[in-house]
């Protein structure tokens, strides 16, 4: 339990007519700038166009990338097609070879 000499003042309100600028008190029209960086405005169909591109280039890139993918899969496919008619190969040659070593069976 806190003793009352322990506890502080409570801090007074803010004023009511601080002299503090609202967050829409700019004039209308003015933007306000930051340090190092300077407002213009760009026109919608600039935006529109400069969207436009930026779609037909991204759908580009994705399709070239599916077809990639298509081919290297394709080829990923293939590979295990080889390696699974050798190990076939390397099986039936092992069991000829297990077939020679111990003899003919009576």
């Amino acid at each position: 339990m806190l003793s009352v000499s322990e506890c502080s003042e409570p801090s007074p309100a803010p004023s009511v007519g601080s002299p503090r600028p609202e967050v829409g008190s700019l004039p209308e029209g003015k933007m306000k700038n930051y340090e190092g960086r300077s407002y213009h405005r760009v026109p919608s169909e600039a935006k529109t166009n400069d969207y436009r591109d930026m779609r037909v280039k991204n759908n580009l890139a994705c399709r070239e990338w599916r077809q990639k993918r298509k081919r290297l899969d394709a080829a990923k496919d293939e590979k295990i097609k080889e390696l699974e008619a050798k190990v076939l190969e390397l099986e039936k040659r092992i069991a000829y070879l297990k077939g020679q070593l111990d003899g003919p069976k009576k």
